[in-house]
C-alpha cells in the first residue's frame, strides 16, 4: 500500500541565493552599527569639505564668427551646392590673433607656472 507523505516536497535551492528574510535579519542584528558608522561617515566628510579652501575655476574659448548676412549672390549660390565661401567681413584677422596672444590672461598662467 501507500505510505503517508509528510508534507510538500523540499524545493531545492542554491548555495548562490540569500533570502529576504536572511537580509533583513543581518541588516536589523548590525542597525547600530551601519547607522553608527554612517554617522561617522558623514562627519568625516562633512569636516573634509569645510577644511579645504575653496577653488574656483573658469574657462572660456575663442571662436571666430562669420559674417552676418552680409554674403554675395555668389556665395549664397555656392552654399546651395554644399560649398562654404567665407567673407572676410566680422572675420578675425592676425592683428586681433596678435592681441589675443599678448593678453594677460594666457600669459600669467605661463609665467606662473615653474
Amino acid at each position: 500500500m501507500t505510505e503517508p507523505s509528510a508534507g510538500p516536497a523540499p524545493v531545492p535551492q542554491d548555495d548562490d541565493e540569500i533570502s529576504l528574510l536572511a537580509l533583513g535579519s543581518v541588516l536589523l542584528r548590525w542597525r547600530r552599527a551601519i547607522v553608527g558608522l554612517g554617522l561617522v561617515g558623514a562627519a568625516l566628510g562633512l569636516v573634509n569639505g569645510l577644511s579645504k579652501p575653496r577653488e574656483y575655476m573658469s574657462s572660456a574659448t575663442f571662436i571666430p564668427q562669420g559674417a552676418q548676412g552680409g554674403a554675395s549672390g555668389l556665395a549664397l549660390a555656392a552654399s546651395q551646392f554644399g560649398f562654404s565661401i567665407g567673407s572676410a567681413v566680422g572675420a578675425w584677422g592676425p592683428p586681433m590673433y596678435v592681441e589675443l596672444i599678448q593678453s594677460r590672461s594666457l600669459l600669467e598662467p605661463i609665467a606662473l607656472d615653474s
